[in-house]
């Protein structure tokens, strides 16, 4: 689904963009990706390589996919909003969707990194993927409406604060860095204390 634009506003394009469709689409689409290219060891190849390759390579490969994925979006999303403005490029555009491209990365990243972590908690990528996904369609569909403080604090690094990239380094950029160390840790030792026999 694609937001239209009626007053040829990026920044308002932009906003709709994240608040409608970063969640209904484009992270379902990035998750699927990530599952897609994710790599589980058997037991033979935890024999000859260093099993961490297998950690190492998941989460860089969900930061390719994340950037790849979110890239395609905002190329979107900049294809419509010049087409939808007479092929007219406005300055606003470019800074409208380089935020819209931080904010994707972050959205997919924290996302992803979540779902890792219960995948290196020993839950199945099949059975872990479907639910994430409900779970944040249905919540994007519940507080759509209810545009504010509960909707900015559940979406927390995607929901649109404007196009003050002060504000939004602040509150949402340095957050995700240290939301990603964490994570990341939180991804070894999951990973680490899990029995991978089974494999």
């Amino acid at each position: 689904m694609l937001v239209t634009n009626v007053d040829d506003d990026p920044v308002a394009g932009y906003s709709g963009f994240m608040r409608m469709c970063a969640a209904t689409a484009v992270l379902p689409m990035a998750l699927v990706v990530v599952y897609l290219f994710s790599v589980r060891y058997d037991a033979l190849n935890r024999v000859r390589r260093n099993p961490y390759r297998e950690l190492q390579t998941n989460i860089v490969m969900l930061a390719a996919v994340s950037f790849m994925t979110s890239a395609f979006s905002t190329l979107l999303f900049v294809v419509i909003e010049v087409i939808g403005n007479g092929g007219a490029v406005m300055a606003r555009l470019w800074s409208s969707a380089l935020m819209m491209l931080v904010q994707l990365v972050m959205m997919n990243v924290s996302v992803g990194l979540f779902v890792l972590v219960l995948v290196n908690s020993g839950f199945s990528f099949n059975h872990v993927l479907p639910v994430v996904i409900t779970v944040l369609l249905l919540a994007n569909w519940f507080l759509l409406p209810f545009a504010g403080h509960l909707e900015r604090y559940v979406l927390y690094f995607w929901y649109p604060l404007g196009s003050s990239w002060s504000l939004v380094t602040v509150q949402q950029v340095i957050p995700f860095c240290g939301y990603c160390i964490v994570l990341v840790l939180a991804n070894g030792l999951a990973f680490e204390h899990t029995d991978r026999l089974e494999a």
